[in-house]
């Protein structure tokens, strides 16, 4: 048997540990090599990604629907809020991921859906550095409500975005369509079954 799994992730990283850690309790002598840059990953096994409609790709599986939601400092003006219009939003600093990855475009897309063009002040292509911005009261972000861990974040809160309502969609695709190791595959179902328990 193949004992090797790469992987292109490009959307809920943040879970990355958590899926591995339990994947390699039952696996342990299964390698994995995960890769977060296209440049560095032309012969992986599967990709993680997410697209904002529910349309799939060539071998994709669809692995979670899940809602944005609007993350802010504990000591912002809004903080007594649970859910907001995205329009209540236009004169506020925006956080946002750089405009390579895809929340940057959802970030766009879902503030001219309500009506502004959002004032992005700061950008990084890192989820955790993003996620600090927002703790240190720089400004404020949408983010995906499941697969960004800050349930446990005291400094920050999550408030519903009410308008407009969007999802993201994270998909798993085979990047081959003829022979998967067995490997490939006892990850690939591995992910589908965490990802169903969100």
């Amino acid at each position: 048997m193949n004992k090797s799994v790469s992987l292109y992730v490009n959307a809920a990283s943040s879970l990355m540990p958590e899926i591995l850690e339990k994947f390699k309790e039952l696996y342990p002598s299964i390698k994995i090599s995960i890769y977060q840059s296209k440049k560095n990953s032309a012969n992986y096994d599967l990709h993680i990604y997410s697209l904002d409609y529910s349309v799939l790709g060539p071998n994709s599986t669809q692995v979670l629907k899940e809602s944005f939601c609007l993350a802010i400092p504990k000591n912002h003006k809004l903080v007594s809020l649970d859910e907001i219009d995205l329009y209540e939003l236009r004169d506020e600093p925006f956080i946002s991921l750089t405009s390579d990855l895809p929340l940057y475009t959802s970030t766009l897309q879902l503030c001219k859906q309500a009506g502004f063009i959002p004032k992005i002040n700061l950008e990084s292509n890192t989820p955790s550095i993003m996620i600090d911005f927002i703790k240190r009261g720089m400004g404020i972000a949408i983010i995906p409500e499941k697969t960004w861990r800050i349930k446990n974040e005291t400094k920050i809160k999550k408030i519903k975005i009410k308008n407009p309502i969007a999802f993201r969609y994270i998909n798993i695709q085979k990047t081959s369509q003829n022979y998967i190791p067995t490997s490939v595959a006892l990850f690939e179902d591995f992910v589908v079954s965490y990802f169903s328990q969100l």
